[in-house]
C-alpha cells in the first residue's frame, strides 16, 4: 500500500492510499498501525551533524545580514520617536504661550500620539520577531537531529506538516516495511552544496 502525502487533506496524518487501482480513503482500523509504523520510520530520518553545522551557518549569517536591516529599522524607528516627542513638547509650549488654536491643538496631538503608537508597536515587533526567528531557527535544528522524536512529540496537525516536508510519498508494505521518496526543496542549500 502506498500513502501519498496530501496537502488537500485534513483529516489524516499522511493522505491517502491506493491498492489494486482503487483510491480508498485510508480510514480503516489499521490507519493507527501504518501512523505508528511511519512515526517509527523517522528513526531513520536524521540529518548528520556535518550538514546541521553547514546549515546552522548558512542561517545563522542569513540571519544576522536580516538582524543588521533590522537594527538599521530600530535606528530609524527610534529617531522618528524621538522627534514625534520633540513634536509633542514644541505643541504643548505653543499651546500654552497661545500661538496655537484648541482645534489644531488636539487633532496635532492626536494624530503625534498615533504616530508614536505606531513607531512603538514597530519597534516592538522588529525586536520581537528576530529573537523568535532566532530561537525557532535553534529548535529546527536540533530537531533535525532526532526527527523520530520531534515527530512522536508533535500534535496530529503538525505530525502531517512533517510528513509533507519530508516526503513526496510514503510506501507502506503490509508486512510492515516502510519506504519514503523524499520531498524537493528548490534552492535548500542542503541539495545545492552551498556553502553559507
Amino acid at each position: 500500500m502506498a500513502f501519498r502525502s496530501s496537502r488537500r487533506c485534513t483529516g489524516l496524518t499522511f493522505g491517502y492510499c491506493w491498492s489494486s487501482s482503487i483510491r480508498v480513503w485510508a480510514r480503516t482500523a489499521n490507519t493507527q498501525i501504518r501512523m505508528n509504523l511511519v512515526a517509527n520510520h523517522y528513526r531513520s530520518i536524521a540529518l548528520p551533524a556535518d550538514q546541521v553545522a553547514r546549515i546552522s551557518s548558512y542561517l545563522k549569517e542569513a540571519l544576522s545580514d536580516r538582524r543588521e536591516e533590522a537594527e538599521a529599522a530600530e535606528g530609524q524607528i527610534t529617531l522618528r520617536i524621538q522627534r514625534l516627542n520633540h513634536e509633542r513638547t514644541k505643541l504643548l509650549q505653543l499651546h500654552y504661550a497661545d500661538a496655537v488654536p484648541i482645534e489644531l491643538f488636539k487633532s496635532e496631538q492626536e494624530r503625534i500620539t498615533r504616530e508614536l503608537e505606531n513607531a512603538r508597536h514597530g519597534l516592538a515587533s522588529v525586536s520581537l520577531e528576530f529573537d523568535q526567528i532566532e530561537q525557532n531557527m535553534m529548535r529546527a535544528l536540533e530537531l533535525s537531529r532526532d526527527c523520530h522524536s520531534a515527530h512522536v512529540a508533535a500534535p496530529e496537525r503538525v505530525r502531517r506538516h512533517f510528513n509533507q516536508a519530508f516526503f513526496e510519498k510514503i510506501y507502506v508494505r503490509d508486512d510492515g516495511e516502510v519506504r519514503h521518496d523524499l520531498a524537493e526543496h528548490p534552492g535548500d542549500p542542503v541539495d545545492s552544496g552551498e556553502e553559507g
